[in-house]
Protein backbone atom coordinates (compact mmCIF):
# COMPACT_ATOMS: atom_id res chain seq x y z
CA UNK A 1 0.00 0.00 0.00
CA UNK A 2 1.19 3.46 -0.79
CA UNK A 3 1.91 5.71 2.08
CA UNK A 4 1.86 9.32 2.39
CA UNK A 5 4.90 11.72 2.96
CA UNK A 6 5.47 13.65 5.61
CA UNK A 7 5.26 16.68 3.60
CA UNK A 8 2.19 15.64 2.30
CA UNK A 9 0.55 15.14 5.63
CA UNK A 10 1.44 18.54 6.86
CA UNK A 11 -0.15 19.78 3.35
CA UNK A 12 -3.25 18.88 4.15
CA UNK A 13 -6.00 21.26 4.66
CA UNK A 14 -9.80 20.83 5.28
CA UNK A 15 -12.53 20.94 2.68
CA UNK A 16 -15.24 23.53 3.86
CA UNK A 17 -18.83 23.57 2.86
CA UNK A 18 -21.03 25.82 0.83
CA UNK A 19 -24.15 26.95 2.17
CA UNK A 20 -27.49 24.69 0.92
CA UNK A 21 -29.85 26.43 -1.33
CA UNK A 22 -33.48 25.17 -1.76
CA UNK A 23 -33.25 25.27 -6.08
CA UNK A 24 -30.62 21.91 -5.52
CA UNK A 25 -32.05 18.50 -5.86
CA UNK A 26 -30.05 16.40 -2.97
CA UNK A 27 -31.41 13.01 -4.06
CA UNK A 28 -28.31 10.62 -4.44
CA UNK A 29 -26.28 12.97 -2.11
CA UNK A 30 -24.96 11.56 1.48
CA UNK A 31 -26.62 13.18 4.17
CA UNK A 32 -24.88 13.16 7.55
CA UNK A 33 -25.67 14.78 10.68
CA UNK A 34 -23.30 18.55 11.13
CA UNK A 35 -21.88 17.96 13.93
CA UNK A 36 -21.29 21.31 16.74
CA UNK A 37 -17.78 20.47 18.06
CA UNK A 38 -14.09 21.69 16.87
CA UNK A 39 -12.62 20.59 13.28
CA UNK A 40 -9.77 18.44 13.54
CA UNK A 41 -7.68 16.81 10.77
CA UNK A 42 -5.34 14.16 11.59
CA UNK A 43 -2.07 14.12 9.40
CA UNK A 44 -1.29 10.32 10.47
CA UNK A 45 1.44 11.82 12.88
CA UNK A 46 -0.75 14.78 14.65
CA UNK A 47 -4.05 16.23 15.08
CA UNK A 48 -4.43 20.01 14.00
CA UNK A 49 -7.01 22.64 14.02
CA UNK A 50 -8.66 23.69 10.60
CA UNK A 51 -5.98 26.38 10.73
CA UNK A 52 -2.76 24.14 11.06
CA UNK A 53 -2.45 24.50 15.24
CA UNK A 54 -1.20 21.79 16.57
CA UNK A 55 -3.55 19.53 19.38
CA UNK A 56 -2.44 18.73 22.49
CA UNK A 57 -4.45 15.73 22.52
CA UNK A 58 -3.34 12.77 24.95
CA UNK A 59 -1.18 10.18 23.45
CA UNK A 60 -3.76 7.42 24.42
CA UNK A 61 -6.39 9.70 22.19
CA UNK A 62 -3.99 8.85 19.15
CA UNK A 63 -1.99 6.19 18.90
CA UNK A 64 -5.14 3.71 17.58
CA UNK A 65 -5.62 6.20 15.27
CA UNK A 66 -4.25 4.80 11.33
CA UNK A 67 -1.00 5.80 9.72
CA UNK A 68 -3.19 7.85 6.78
CA UNK A 69 -4.38 11.58 7.44
CA UNK A 70 -8.09 11.85 8.57
CA UNK A 71 -10.49 14.78 8.74
CA UNK A 72 -13.21 14.93 11.12
CA UNK A 73 -14.56 16.86 14.08
CA UNK A 74 -13.95 16.56 17.99
CA UNK A 75 -16.95 16.36 19.80
CA UNK A 76 -18.97 15.38 22.85
CA UNK A 77 -22.28 15.32 21.93
CA UNK A 78 -24.96 17.81 20.57
CA UNK A 79 -24.46 21.25 22.22
CA UNK A 80 -21.45 20.56 23.55
CA UNK A 81 -19.38 23.04 21.78
CA UNK A 82 -18.12 25.14 24.03
CA UNK A 83 -17.60 21.93 26.38
CA UNK A 84 -15.80 20.78 23.79
CA UNK A 85 -13.42 23.90 23.35
CA UNK A 86 -12.56 24.09 27.04
CA UNK A 87 -11.30 20.00 27.11
CA UNK A 88 -9.31 20.23 23.99
CA UNK A 89 -7.93 23.97 25.08
CA UNK A 90 -7.37 22.92 28.55
CA UNK A 91 -9.52 24.89 30.33
CA UNK A 92 -12.35 22.38 31.44
CA UNK A 93 -12.79 22.29 35.13
CA UNK A 94 -14.52 18.75 34.98
CA UNK A 95 -14.14 17.76 31.13
CA UNK A 96 -11.90 14.84 30.05
CA UNK A 97 -10.47 14.19 26.82
CA UNK A 98 -12.51 10.86 27.89
CA UNK A 99 -15.34 12.41 26.78
CA UNK A 100 -14.09 13.43 23.93
CA UNK A 101 -14.73 11.63 20.51
CA UNK A 102 -12.99 11.73 16.93
CA UNK A 103 -16.07 12.39 14.41
CA UNK A 104 -14.61 10.98 11.27
CA UNK A 105 -16.33 12.14 7.98
CA UNK A 106 -13.12 11.57 5.18
CA UNK A 107 -9.32 10.72 4.42
CA UNK A 108 -7.91 13.13 2.21
CA UNK A 109 -5.41 11.43 1.21
CA UNK A 110 -7.03 8.65 -0.17
CA UNK A 111 -7.59 7.65 -3.96
CA UNK A 112 -10.98 7.65 -5.51
CA UNK A 113 -14.25 9.57 -4.50
CA UNK A 114 -15.72 10.19 -1.22
CA UNK A 115 -17.74 6.94 -0.96
CA UNK A 116 -14.29 5.18 -1.76
CA UNK A 117 -12.46 7.06 0.89
CA UNK A 118 -14.81 7.06 3.67
CA UNK A 119 -15.01 3.19 3.07
CA UNK A 120 -11.45 2.85 3.34
CA UNK A 121 -11.90 4.61 6.56
CA UNK A 122 -14.63 2.61 7.96
CA UNK A 123 -12.65 -0.81 6.81
CA UNK A 124 -9.72 0.70 8.95
CA UNK A 125 -12.39 1.13 12.36
CA UNK A 126 -13.87 -2.44 11.80
CA UNK A 127 -10.33 -3.64 11.39
CA UNK A 128 -8.97 -1.60 14.49
CA UNK A 129 -11.88 -0.79 16.62
CA UNK A 130 -11.59 2.56 19.08
CA UNK A 131 -13.40 3.55 22.06
CA UNK A 132 -12.75 7.26 21.18
CA UNK A 133 -13.07 7.14 17.26
CA UNK A 134 -15.64 5.96 14.72
CA UNK A 135 -16.81 6.98 11.15
CA UNK A 136 -19.89 9.54 10.65
CA UNK A 137 -23.27 7.77 9.75
CA UNK A 138 -24.31 8.53 6.33
CA UNK A 139 -26.95 8.40 4.39
CA UNK A 140 -28.52 8.04 1.10
CA UNK A 141 -31.18 11.34 0.25
CA UNK A 142 -34.30 10.19 -1.86
CA UNK A 143 -35.22 13.62 -2.66
CA UNK A 144 -36.20 16.83 -1.16
CA UNK A 145 -38.74 15.69 1.97
CA UNK A 146 -36.09 13.08 2.79
CA UNK A 147 -33.47 15.77 3.12
CA UNK A 148 -36.23 18.18 4.75
CA UNK A 149 -37.62 15.16 7.48
CA UNK A 150 -33.87 14.65 8.43
CA UNK A 151 -33.31 17.95 8.96
CA UNK A 152 -36.28 17.71 11.46
CA UNK A 153 -35.19 14.67 12.87
CA UNK A 154 -31.73 15.98 13.70
CA UNK A 155 -32.71 19.53 15.05
CA UNK A 156 -35.63 18.20 17.17
CA UNK A 157 -32.96 16.38 19.00
CA UNK A 158 -30.85 19.47 19.69
CA UNK A 159 -28.37 18.46 16.21
CA UNK A 160 -27.13 21.79 14.46
CA UNK A 161 -28.40 20.54 11.00
CA UNK A 162 -26.75 18.68 8.22
CA UNK A 163 -23.88 17.94 5.51
CA UNK A 164 -24.66 17.02 2.05
CA UNK A 165 -21.71 15.83 0.07
CA UNK A 166 -22.05 14.90 -3.73
CA UNK A 167 -21.54 11.22 -4.39
CA UNK A 168 -18.29 10.36 -6.03
CA UNK A 169 -17.40 14.05 -5.43
CA UNK A 170 -12.87 14.70 -5.26
CA UNK A 171 -11.28 15.89 -2.08
CA UNK A 172 -10.94 19.51 -2.11
CA UNK A 173 -9.06 21.75 0.14
CA UNK A 174 -10.96 24.78 -0.16
CA UNK A 175 -15.04 25.64 0.11
CA UNK A 176 -16.28 23.54 -2.10
CA UNK A 177 -19.75 23.06 -3.94
CA UNK A 178 -19.49 19.31 -3.25
CA UNK A 179 -19.91 19.60 0.18
CA UNK A 180 -23.06 21.54 1.37
CA UNK A 181 -24.21 22.69 4.93
CA UNK A 182 -27.61 22.35 5.99
CA UNK A 183 -29.22 24.68 8.76
CA UNK A 184 -32.22 26.49 9.67
CA UNK A 185 -29.67 29.03 11.27
CA UNK A 186 -26.69 30.00 9.73
CA UNK A 187 -22.78 30.44 11.91
CA UNK A 188 -20.80 33.33 11.66
CA UNK A 189 -18.02 34.87 13.91
CA UNK A 190 -17.62 38.78 14.74
CA UNK A 191 -14.87 40.54 17.37
CA UNK A 192 -15.93 41.80 20.78
CA UNK A 193 -15.36 45.45 20.78
CA UNK A 194 -17.23 46.35 23.95
CA UNK A 195 -19.78 45.55 26.80
CA UNK A 196 -23.41 46.81 27.20
CA UNK A 197 -24.44 46.80 31.22
CA UNK A 198 -27.05 44.39 32.12
CA UNK A 199 -30.53 45.46 33.86
CA UNK A 200 -32.63 43.60 36.52
CA UNK A 201 -30.96 40.58 37.68
CA UNK A 202 -28.34 41.11 35.60
CA UNK A 203 -27.83 44.61 36.57
CA UNK A 204 -24.19 43.94 37.77
CA UNK A 205 -23.23 42.02 34.88
CA UNK A 206 -22.81 41.90 31.29
CA UNK A 207 -25.99 42.59 29.59
CA UNK A 208 -24.94 42.11 26.19
CA UNK A 209 -21.20 42.23 23.73
CA UNK A 210 -20.90 44.70 21.35
CA UNK A 211 -19.45 42.68 18.32
CA UNK A 212 -18.07 43.64 14.79
CA UNK A 213 -18.49 41.86 12.09
CA UNK A 214 -15.45 41.80 9.30
CA UNK A 215 -17.50 44.46 7.12
CA UNK A 216 -17.40 46.40 9.70
CA UNK A 217 -21.29 46.26 11.14
CA UNK A 218 -21.92 46.16 14.83
CA UNK A 219 -24.54 44.86 17.13
CA UNK A 220 -25.37 43.77 20.14
CA UNK A 221 -25.00 39.80 21.01
CA UNK A 222 -26.66 39.02 24.46
CA UNK A 223 -28.55 36.04 24.22
CA UNK A 224 -26.95 32.75 24.63
CA UNK A 225 -24.54 34.08 27.07
CA UNK A 226 -24.28 32.38 30.36
CA UNK A 227 -24.37 33.38 33.64
CA UNK A 228 -20.50 32.84 34.31
CA UNK A 229 -20.07 34.49 30.67
CA UNK A 230 -21.78 37.36 31.85
CA UNK A 231 -19.52 38.20 34.76
CA UNK A 232 -16.80 36.93 32.66
CA UNK A 233 -17.04 37.37 29.25
CA UNK A 234 -14.81 37.90 26.25
CA UNK A 235 -12.17 39.49 25.86
CA UNK A 236 -11.82 43.04 23.44
CA UNK A 237 -10.28 41.64 20.20
CA UNK A 238 -11.66 37.56 20.97
CA UNK A 239 -13.58 36.53 17.91
CA UNK A 240 -17.11 34.77 19.54
CA UNK A 241 -19.37 32.58 17.33
CA UNK A 242 -22.63 33.45 16.99
CA UNK A 243 -25.94 32.11 15.48
CA UNK A 244 -28.59 33.80 13.21
CA UNK A 245 -31.83 33.67 10.27
CA UNK A 246 -30.30 35.75 7.45
CA UNK A 247 -29.59 39.49 8.02
CA UNK A 248 -31.81 43.20 8.04
CA UNK A 249 -31.15 45.19 4.45
CA UNK A 250 -28.33 47.25 6.81
CA UNK A 251 -26.71 43.65 6.92
CA UNK A 252 -27.76 43.24 11.10
CA UNK A 253 -27.66 39.42 11.84
CA UNK A 254 -31.38 38.38 13.11
CA UNK A 255 -32.37 36.59 16.22
CA UNK A 256 -28.44 36.30 16.73
CA UNK A 257 -27.42 34.11 19.66
CA UNK A 258 -24.08 34.18 21.13
CA UNK A 259 -22.36 30.16 20.80
CA UNK A 260 -18.95 30.43 22.51
CA UNK A 261 -15.48 32.01 21.41
CA UNK A 262 -14.32 31.20 17.75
Amino acid sequence: MATVSDEKREAIRPMLAETYDDGLDPTGWWISEKLDGMRALWTGRRLLTRNGNPIEAPFWFTIDLPDEPLDGELWVGRGGFQRTLSIVRGRAERGRWSDVRFMVFDAPARPGGFEQRLGWAMAWFRANPSSHAQCVLQKRCRGRAHLEAELERITSRGGEGLVLRRAGSAYEPRRAECMLKVKRFDDAEAVVVGYESGRGRNAERVGALRVRLAGGVEFRLGTGLSEREREAPPQIGVSVVFRHCGVTDSGVPRHATYVGCA
